[in-house]
């Protein structure tokens, strides 16, 4: 008895210990698609000033404002990666009622639809 009790239990941590590895994944990817957000405002922000700046003939900005146009592309395409690999990390979402299921799953845990990955 004593045996199937530790075998149960070693199941369970082992579950446990793996679901929180997972938790801790995707919350580095939440932390790092708000990062990279915080980012891409903060050219935005810079991108507004330099052209504000230029038609207020405060000063000319213009080759500033070309270099961050730039710069905020670079970073769109950063941000867009960083949220597909938080999506991807989520798993697979059933298509028929949204249900999310680990990557590894072949049919959805909630309605048993197969899944396409």
């Amino acid at each position: 008895m004593t045996s199937t009790f530790m075998e149960s239990a070693k199941k369970y941590f082992d579950t446990a210990a793996l679901k929180t590895s997972e938790v801790i994944e995707i919350s580095r990817k939440y932390i790092d698609v708000n990062k990279e957000e915080r980012k891409l405002n903060s050219l935005y922000e810079r991108f507004g000033k330099a052209i504000y700046n230029t038609q207020k003939d405060i000063r000319d900005e213009e080759k500033l404002a070309e270099k961050l146009y730039k710069e905020i592309d670079i970073q769109r395409n950063i941000v867009i990666d960083a949220k597909r690999k938080l999506e991807d990390s989520k798993g697979v979402k059933c298509r028929l009622c949204g249900q999310r299921n680990t990557n590894k799953s072949l049919f959805c845990s909630r309605c048993g639809e197969i899944l396409k990955k």
